[in-house]
This record gives C-alpha cells, sequence and structure tokens, in this order.
C-alpha cells in the first residue's frame, strides 16, 4: 500500500465523496489529510466526527470551512483538546460560531475549556454572564479581558477575591468611572494604581476626575503616590501637597533595593511628569528636584520656565560632585550591579553638557563647569551639545581636553578618530570664534593628512567658515 500516493489523492479536489470515505477508513492519516481538506463534502465530514481517532476530530475542529453543524457536534466531543479546537481556530474562522456551541462549550467540565470560550470575542452576552459567576479564576479573569464585556459584569467583578480578575477590571476600557472610583479604595495598591494608571485604555478614552486622584493624595504605598504624580489631570495644588506631606517620593530605588535619593536613576517618571504638565510649579520644588540624579529629570528641569540660575547651580555640583568621587557612598556597590555605576556616570556626563549648554546658567556656575570637564565627558551627546555652547571659553576647554588626547602618544587609533570627529563637529558650529579655528587648524596639522578618513574631510569642508574651508579645499 503506497500511503504517499494515497495521500495526494485524498488531497485532489476532484476526488468523490465515495472514494474519501474508503480512503478515510483504511489508515487514520488519510482520515486526517481529509480532514484538513478545504472542500469536504457534507456526508464525509459526518463520518469523520465518528471517527475513533482524535487527530482527525481535532483537525476537522480546526478546518476553517467546517461547517456549523460539523462543530455542533464537535463541540460535545468527550475529547477535551477537540472542544477546545472549535474556538481555537477563531482568528481565521469563516463563519461566526453558533449559540449552540458556545452554551456547550460554556459548560464544559474543563475550566481551561470554558476560559477559551470567555475570551471569545462574539461570545454572547448572557453567556459572559453566566462565565462571570463560573468557579474558576481563570474564566473570571477572561471574561474581565474580552472587550465585549458590559460595564455591569466588570463592576460585579471589581469585588473578586482573586486580584488576576481585579487587575483586568481595573484596565478594562469598558469599566465605568463608578467602578474605578471604587478600584481606587481597593486594598491592592497595584489595583490602586491601575484606577489611575494614565496608560491603561480606560484613561485613553477619557479623562481621570480630580475626585479619585484626591482620594489618593494620602495613599501609603510609594508607588501609588507616583501615579498620582504621573498624571496629567492632576493639579498642582495636588502635586504639590504630596511633595509636602509625602517626601518619601522623593526617594527613588537606586536599581538593588536601598533608598539613595541623590542618586536615585530609576523610577523618576512620576517627578518627570509633575514638571512636564506644570509649568506653575513653585521653585522650591525645582530646587528640591535638582538635588535627584537622574538624566530623564534633567531634561524636563531645564525646559522648566520657572527654572532660575540658583537650581542650576544646584544641579552642576549634584553632577559634578558624580564625576569626582564613587556615585554610590559609603556603600560598596554589589558586583552585579556595576552598569549601575557606569550608568549614573554616564548620565552625569550628559547632565554637564546641557547645563553648559543653558541660556540661564551663570558665569559662576559656568566656571564650575568648565573646571569640571575631563576627557571622560567627550562622550557622543556631550560633544554634541558642548559644540553648540555659545561661550567660547566652552569651546576651548573642549579644545583643550581635545588636544591632550592628540598629544598622548599612547592614544589608540580610534581615539584620534574620534577626535577628528569632534573637532568636524566644532567646525559645523556658525557662531565658532575665529581664534578657536585657528588652534582646531593647529590640531588637526599635528596629524598627517593621509590618515584622516573621507567622511571627516567631507565633514570639514561643508563647515560655513572660510579658513576651515580653505584649508581642506585641496583635499580628495
Amino acid at each position: 500500500m503506497d500511503l504517499k500516493a494515497l495521500k495526494q489523492e485524498a488531497k485532489k479536489p476532484s476526488t468523490s465523496k465515495e472514494r474519501l470515505l474508503e480512503l478515510a477508513k483504511i489508515d487514520a492519516s488519510l482520515s486526517r489529510e481529509i480532514a484538513k481538506r478545504y472542500v469536504l463534502p457534507l456526508e464525509v465530514a459526518k463520518e469523520l466526527c465518528k471517527s475513533r481517532d482524535m487527530p482527525t476530530r481535532a483537525a476537522l475542529a480546526k478546518n476553517h470551512t467546517a461547517p456549523l453543524e460539523i462543530l455542533e457536534i464537535l463541540a460535545k466531543d468527550p475529547q477535551w483538546t477537540v472542544a477546545k479546537a472549535v474556538l481555537g481556530a477563531k482568528v481565521n474562522r469563516k463563519i461566526t460560531l453558533s449559540r449552540v456551541i458556545f452554551e456547550t462549550i460554556a459548560r464544559h467540565k474543563r475550566h481551561t475549556i470554558r476560559q477559551t470560550a470567555a475570551e471569545y470575542l462574539h461570545c454572547p452576552a448572557d453567556i459572559l454572564e453566566e462565565l462571570s459567576k463560573d468557579t474558576a479564576a481563570e474564566v473570571r479573569a477572561s471574561v474581565a479581558g474580552n472587550f465585549k464585556v458590559t460595564p455591569e459584569i466588570l463592576h460585579r467583578l471589581a469585588s473578586d477575591p482573586e486580584l488576576r480578575v481585579v487587575w483586568n477590571v481595573a484596565s478594562h476600557v469598558n469599566t465605568s468611572s463608578e467602578t474605578l472610583d471604587l478600584l481606587a479604595q481597593h486594598p491592592n495598591a497595584r489595583t490602586r494604581e491601575q484606577s489611575i494608571d494614565p496608560y491603561l485604555s480606560h484613561s485613553r478614552t477619557r479623562e481621570i476626575p480630580v475626585s479619585r486622584l484626591e482620594m489618593l493624595k494620602d495613599d501609603p504605598d510609594p508607588e501609588v503616590l507616583r501615579y498620582v504624580l504621573w498624571n496629567k489631570y492632576t493639579p498642582t495644588h495636588l502635586i504639590e501637597y504630596i511633595f509636602t506631606h509625602h517626601p518619601v517620593v522623593f526617594e527613588v530605588d537606586n536599581g538593588y533595593n536601598t533608598r539613595e535619593p541623590v542618586y536615585a536613576s530609576l523610577n523618576c517618571m512620576g517627578l518627570q511628569h509633575a514638571l512636564r504638565y506644570h509649568p506653575d510649579l513653585d521653585t522650591k520644588w525645582l530646587h528640591r528636584l535638582a538635588q535627584i540624579h537622574n538624566s530623564m529629570l534633567v531634561w524636563d528641569l531645564l525646559k522648566h520656565p520657572n527654572i532660575t540660575p540658583e537650581i542650576l547651580d544646584v544641579m552642576a555640583q549634584v553632577y559634578l560632585g558624580c564625576l569626582e568621587q564613587n556615585p554610590v557612598p559609603n556603600k560598596a556597590l554589589p558586583q552585579p550591579e556595576l552598569g549601575l555605576q557606569e550608568q549614573l556616570m554616564k548620565s552625569a556626563k550628559f547632565a554637564i553638557a546641557d547645563l553648559v549648554a543653558h541660556e540661564k546658567t551663570s558665569q559662576k556656575t559656568l566656571q564650575d563647569l568648565i573646571a569640571g570637564i575631563k576627557q571622560t565627558i567627550l562622550i557622543p551627546h556631550s560633544i554634541r551639545t558642548l559644540c553648540n555652547s555659545p561661550h567660547e571659553t566652552i569651546q576651548n576647554a573642549l579644545l583643550n581636553i581635545l588636544e591632550s588626547i592628540r598629544a598622548n602618544h599612547m592614544a589608540k587609533s580610534e581615539d584620534n578618530l574620534y577626535v577628528d570627529y569632534a573637532l568636524a563637529e566644532l567646525c559645523e558650529f556658525t557662531a565658532l570664534s575665529a581664534t578657536s579655528q585657528k588652534r582646531i587648524l593647529e590640531i588637526i596639522s599635528a596629524e598627517p593628512r593621509e590618515i584622516l578618513s573621507s567622511n571627516v574631510v567631507y565633514r570639514f569642508k561643508q563647515s560655513p567658515h572660510s579658513l576651515i574651508q580653505d584649508y581642506f579645499a585641496g583635499m580628495p
């Protein structure tokens, strides 16, 4: 018996239904191939429903073209894998499943099958209502996650003893404001967070009422308070109330479960959004936020309209101090967390470069920053920011660093290339002084022209300064 040839015959659209019935009785592998056919006669499908081979019945249940009559029979199959397969192919199903199928599967003895029915988008509302009272928490959680579930069902499930069910309710787009107000008083902190989470679907479709945010202004969990700060609907007076009565929000995890307010590097999103959405925030709070080491917080502080030179000076001292000492004082950094130290140093370099370029930075602060600029500050973001500084003193400090690298005969070739790119970046700045232009040419002339890359030469030629253009005019 040539099974391969018989399988080909079973797949052919021209094979008669009588022949298909004969082939199905020869071998189980043939009946499975027949069950997968795109065109399957009803009489053959009914016979396959009676097959003793479970994979055959499962293949028939997964067939996207199987008629409702066949699916209703398979929904009652004693093997749970077959019953689940009836709903399992819902994505590409060409027909809408009948109510009989949902009623059958919703009463299945196995909870994973009932869960599949609860997840189905076209499950009838009254059956979803029935499944919402299921004894299995997985089923109730799936009902709470169904896009078509009604606000009334969600309101009842908000009091469910299982947190996974409650969390699905809290994040659902159909959850009513009354239900969310109820969840804002839930004993679980994550649930209270979700009731005001600005990124969940219910928040994207309607405003979060101030009354709900007021409920949480004295929440015992710091993370919930940060969610209040994070919210763009939180009024300024509520932000300042939390800052005054809950200073714990300024203490941010530094990555390994210790509290180091000055050197915080993670979880500053609440403070960041408080700055972003509240341009009328009092300067005393800007001064307090300036003491937190976080590069993302720096950018929002520098953009705030109420920022003052005094606050910029505080920020400068924080980040200059980070470059001069261990970023985590009085605590040995655990070996697995060595990346955190590098992250803090890098954010300090970013911040210092941004402070140098800020228009409100005082001359005193600027001098401190210039004194603190070292070779370690040469990272791409810092170079781009420092090159655009309008202060000639900054240009000179940067050129001193580049010159010292070039003068070091032990410098690696990639360091020299980095110097070339940094000089080219400086030459693109329109406010570059004549003195700085001459110094750049002196540094370049100390290096053989043949080792300059064509990309670097091209960037020098694009400089708006004629002195630079004339020097590189003859280079290929």
